[in-house]
């Protein structure tokens, strides 16, 4: 290994100052800062967005979007630990609000049979 190398980020020379850390790549975070906190990563997320959409509209309009909301949102949480980051709030609200309309269908249903199987008894 070349100690003149610029990726040699190894302990420096005691009479040499202290270099950047990357030299090359200023802006990036210093190592084991976590990328999700990083003003890099502090962008717009559309799949948290649709999957809080989907969420939403599932538990106030339209229950059959819920369980989309339920599965998208595992998947995107998967996707998240894969990548060893924080997920998306918003995300998270919308996965939680979809768990929430699937339950809420599930009853609705049992109720809505119980009560056809009800009348139809008479």
């Amino acid at each position: 290994m070349n100690p003149s190398d610029p990726r040699n980020f190894g302990p420096q020379a005691p009479h040499a100052p202290p270099q950047p850390y990357p030299p090359q790549y200023p802006n990036y975070p210093p190592m084991g800062y976590p990328m999700a906190q990083s003003p890099m990563a502090q962008r717009s997320d559309n799949e948290a967005t649709t999957i809080f959409v989907l969420g939403l509209l599932g538990l106030v309009a339209c229950q059959l979007l819920a369980p989309f909301a339920w599965v998208k949102g595992n998947s995107y949480r998967a996707t998240c630990r894969a990548m060893e980051v924080e997920p998306n709030s918003l995300a998270t609200v919308g996965w939680i609000l979809g768990i929430i309309g699937t339950v809420v269908m599930g009853l609705s249903l049992v109720v809505f049979v119980l009560a056809f199987a009800l009348t139809s008894v008479r």
